[in-house]
């Protein structure tokens, strides 16, 4: 069944049934491997090959580091909250 849902995600949204399934079944590296290698394709195919990189755990901690890191979003004023809605 594994193996259907991640085919299934190449085309098709899954539902979070489904996203449960796989979390509580990769049991093997294989397994993560190939989750990983399909989540990768979904996102590039929906967003393009980006990774956004924050420093911050949460949106409710503060930052204390100065100067700021430079791969930092918050430092740099973007609203990542605002950008995870659409």
């Amino acid at each position: 069944m594994l193996t259907e849902i991640l085919q299934k995600a190449l085309k098709d949204p899954i539902n979070p049934k489904e996203a449960l399934y796989i979390i509580k079944n990769v049991k093997t590296i294989n397994e993560f491997l190939e989750v990983a290698k399909i989540a990768s394709k979904v996102r590039d195919d929906e967003v393009g090959a980006i990774f956004k990189f924050d420093g911050f755990i949460g949106s409710i901690t503060s930052c204390k580091i100065g100067p700021p890191c430079k791969y930092c979003a918050r430092s740099a004023g973007i609203d990542l909250i605002s950008q995870k809605s659409h």
